[in-house]
């Protein structure tokens, strides 16, 4: 908890990943401890949702498909234009793998 601690007070985290889930419980802790945290999620209404509710003015959305790198790349330059840089990737995304019976 620590290390938690100090990395809302020190980092801008940005969490692929982050509207559901383990995901939206370490972004609900990280801004309940004073942090900015960017929200990148595929799924932009629900991570949007998340952010009105915790009615944060430290909190941004972005919307991502981490199994697109032009949509990661995106994600990655759109933060530094509200929060001036990102220092910490909280990585909680996944994708999921169709494969034929």
């Amino acid at each position: 908890m620590r290390q938690l601690k100090t990395l809302s007070r020190t980092r801008l985290p940005l969490s692929p990943g982050g509207g559901a889930g383990i995901g939206e419980g370490i972004v609900q802790e990280l801004v309940s401890r004073g942090a900015r945290v960017a929200i990148a999620d595929v799924d932009r209404s629900t991570t949007e949702s998340l952010a009105a509710n915790m009615a944060s003015p430290n909190v941004m959305v972005t919307e991502v498909d981490v199994a697109r790198s032009d949509q990661v790349a995106g994600s990655v330059n759109e933060v530094p234009g509200r929060f001036g840089r990102v220092d910490t990737l909280v990585n909680c995304a996944g994708w999921k793998v169709n494969k034929k019976p």
